[in-house]
Formats: C-alpha cells, structure tokens, sequence
C-alpha cells in the first residue's frame, strides 16, 4: 500500500475514532479537537422552498462574496484535512458563482479530507450534475421527505418528479465511477411510517444510501426522536456535545458559530471577515463554552444555553420530543 493510500485511511476514521474516545471519556475533547474536524461554509441562506419543518427565522438573506469565499476555501485548507460542507441554511445552488466556487475548492481538494454538500434537488439540473462529476466531488445529499406528493407537501414549492429526474441523471452521468456518493436524507415530520418505507422502496439499491433524521424546533428540541431512530437506530444524542470541539460555521456574510443547527445567525463567536478561522476557533471565548459544557453549565447568553437538546444534568441527554 502507498503511504498516501495510508494517509488517506488514517484521516478517513481519524475524526471517528476521536469522538469514539470523547465519547468514553469526555476530559479528552479539548486533547482531540484541536483544530475544527468539519467546516460548513455558506454560499447562500436564501431558499427557493418554504418547508414546513424550516428554522431559518428571519436572518437577512445574502449571497457570500465571492472573494471572501475564496479566503475561506484558503484559510481552511490551511488548517488541513476538514470535512467541508458547502451549505448550511439555504440552498446552495441558488448562488450564480457556485460552480466556480466548486472549482476553486477542488483546486485544494487533496488538503481537505472530503468536499460536498446538502441540496433539495430541484436545481440540479444537467450543468450542475456535469460539474459535480467533472470536478470529484466527494459527496451529495439530497433532501427528500417522501415520494410524490408527500414530499411536495413537506418541501413547499418542490416538484418530487423533478428531484427524482435530477437524481436519477446524476447516477446515470456518473456510471461506475466512486464520487459522487450520492445520498437521500429524509426529515421525519408528520410522515406514517407506510411513507417513510416508500423512501426506502424508491431508492435503496438505486443510491448509496437513505438516511432518516428527526426535526428540530427553534429551541433545539428533538422531535419525533423514537420515531426516527426505528428508521435510523445510529441517532443518538450524545453528551458533551461535540459541536463546539469538532465544527465550524460561516454563514453568508461571514458570521461564525460552531453549531450546524444555529441557521437563524444568532449567538456569534466573530465574523470572518476580521478574524482567522482558527484564531476564532482558539478564541478564549470558544474555551469558555467548551467548559461550560464539559460542567454540565452552559454559559449564559450562548447558543448552548438555549439548546434542548441535551439534559445537561446527566451524562447522557434526555430526549425531547412533542
């Protein structure tokens, strides 16, 4: 075996391992997350959908500027072998320079461990598809609530047969070629559970894999939790939470928080625009909610002051659901 074929293994379950050991002894995860494991950035907050289960609020809708965008793909090369998602509260494709955008990350991709990112499908049309292909991406997820009307609707303004072609071309285009890994992820909401196996009858076997979720609320709180976990057992609320150790977010206009659920941009640790990624990430006020946690006392006045979706009175959350 090459040693870059070693290397590439050794990140692959890198990030794994680090939250198997957290998990087993929580004193760790300031040892382990040294740097930022996994990195979203923004392109866009703005949607062409109106979901039922969407937390978005009403932070100001922007497009990223591209040149900041390019600062970020830079900075966060720098910090080396993150897990880089290119979303986190809007679609994506809205965003008129987002093939360049891909192209300028797979520029750097071998200084990342993996590039992808979350859309709903409905314009993912034939250019994009060619330019996902084209340039390696390492992974697609696409949001999908059921099959026909279920999923039209949950995904407000979406056309299921649309997402389906879509989809479809994309396996097509990209034959027996390993990337993209081409995924369904599915929001449990007021679906039954005759709905939910149809997800499962459509695509698995046709993709790489389908995955369940439940929903949050604007406080965090897990919703339908046993629900989603009888379609996805792996979901389970760990405590610590790992977020403020392992992620990093940029939204739109450069806004930082270290939670992928925090899409309505409140509760900041900075902004990009004025100070490093991994300055921010070593900022004493980062110390002070990874400590926080670690006592089972959320800081006031943070985002994890306001999350429920921990019981921070024992190891290990209590769930929530309505």
């Amino acid at each position: 075996m090459r040693l870059t074929n070693f290397k590439e293994i050794l990140n692959k379950y890198k990030y794994q391992a680090s939250l198997r050991l957290s998990t087993a002894m929580p004193r760790t995860l300031p040892l382990l997350f040294r740097k930022p494991f996994v990195i979203l950035i923004e392109p866009t907050n703005t949607c062409n959908l109106n979901c039922q289960m969407c937390i978005r609020g009403d932070r100001p809708v922007g497009m990223m500027n591209l040149n900041l965008f390019k600062q970020l793909i830079d900075e966060a090369a720098d910090i080396g072998k993150v897990l880089l998602f290119l979303h986190v509260g809007g679609e994506s494709l809205l965003h008129p320079d987002f093939i360049e955008m891909l192209e300028y990350t797979m520029n750097k991709h071998d200084r990342f461990r993996e590039v992808g990112f979350f859309t709903n499908g409905t314009l993912f049309t034939e250019k994009v598809a060619d330019a996902v292909v084209r340039l390696g991406i390492d992974f697609v997820n696409f949001s999908v609530d059921g099959v026909g009307d279920v999923t039209q609707n949950i995904r407000r303004g979406s056309n299921y047969e649309t997402v389906k072609k879509n989809i479809q071309f994309l396996i097509e285009l990209r034959g027996n070629k390993l990337k993209p890994r081409v995924s369904i992820v599915t929001t449990i909401t007021v679906q039954s559970d005759d709905e939910l196996r149809n997800v499962q009858k459509e695509w698995m076997g046709k993709i790489d894999n389908v995955a369940f979720g439940p929903q949050l609320d604007y406080d965090f709180r897990v919703m339908n939790l046993p629900h989603a976990q009888q379609f996805n057992p792996s979901w389970i609320i760990d405590h610590p939470c790992k977020m403020p150790f392992s992620w990093l977010c940029v939204l739109w206009n450069g806004d930082l928080t270290y939670c992928c659920h925090n899409i309505q941009g409140k509760y900041l640790i900075g902004n990009a625009k004025e100070t490093a990624l991994l300055k921010s990430w070593r900022s004493k006020q980062m110390a002070h909610i990874r400590k926080g946690i670690l006592l089972n006392s959320p800081i006031p006045g943070t985002l994890c002051e306001k999350c429920r979706k921990y019981d921070w009175a024992t190891s290990r959350s209590t769930l929530l659901e309505n």
